[in-house]
C-alpha cells in the first residue's frame, strides 16, 4: 500500500510518516477553505472571451489574458481532481498541477506574442 500523501510504499498504513498525515490534512483544510477562490480564478477568465466577441480585433489578448491567469490560478492554487490524486498522491498532484500551469502561462505569452507579430 501506499502513502496517500507522498505515494511511498507503506506497510499497512494509509500514511508512510506523521508529517504526511498532517501535509494531508492541511492540503484537504486549505483546499476546502480555498474553493470559492479556485472556481472564480479557474472559470472566472472565462470571462474575458466575452469582450473578445464584442471587439473581433484584440480576440488574441483576450485569449491570451484568459489562460495566463487561468495558469497563474493553477500555481497559486494548485488542487487537482480526486483522480489525479490517487495516481500521484498529494505531492505528485500539486506538482503536475503547478506545472500544468506553468504551461498554461507560456501558451499565454505565446499567444500574446504571436499577436504582436501578426499584427
Amino acid at each position: 500500500m501506499a502513502c496517500s500523501y507522498c505515494k511511498k510504499e507503506c506497510s499497512w498504513r494509509e500514511f508512510c510518516s506523521h508529517e504526511c498525515k498532517i501535509k494531508y490534512d492541511k492540503f484537504h483544510e486549505d483546499m476546502k477553505k480555498n474553493a470559492r477562490t479556485y472556481l472564480i480564478g479557474a472559470l472566472g477568465p472565462v470571462l474575458l472571451m466575452i469582450p473578445g466577441f464584442i471587439f473581433l480585433n484584440y480576440a488574441f489578448i483576450f485569449m491570451a489574458a484568459m489562460v495566463f491567469v487561468m495558469g497563474a490560478t493553477f500555481i497559486v492554487l494548485p488542487y487537482s481532481t480526486s483522480d489525479t490524486v490517487k495516481i500521484y498522491g498529494v505531492e505528485g498532484s500539486i506538482r503536475f498541477t503547478r506545472a500544468c500551469g506553468i504551461i498554461f502561462m507560456l501558451f499565454g505569452v505565446l499567444l500574446l506574442f504571436m499577436h504582436t507579430v501578426l499584427m
